[in-house]
C-alpha cells in the first residue's frame, strides 16, 4: 500500500487552526517511479508555534 501523500495547502490550514504561524513549505524533490513504481515529490514545511 502506498500513502497518497499530503496536500501542502490543507496541511498548512490545519496547522494554522491549531496555533502555528509563519507557515512556509517548499517542494524540494520530484521524481518519476521512485517508490514502488509511483511518482513522488517531497516537501519541507517550517512554522512557528
Amino acid at each position: 500500500m502506498v500513502h497518497n501523500g499530503f496536500d501542502q495547502v490543507k496541511l498548512a490550514d490545519i496547522m494554522t487552526k491549531i496555533g502555528y504561524r509563519d507557515i512556509q513549505s517548499k517542494t524540494f524533490y520530484t521524481g518519476s517511479k521512485i517508490f514502488m513504481g509511483h511518482d513522488v515529490s517531497m516537501f519541507i514545511l517550517d512554522s512557528q508555534k
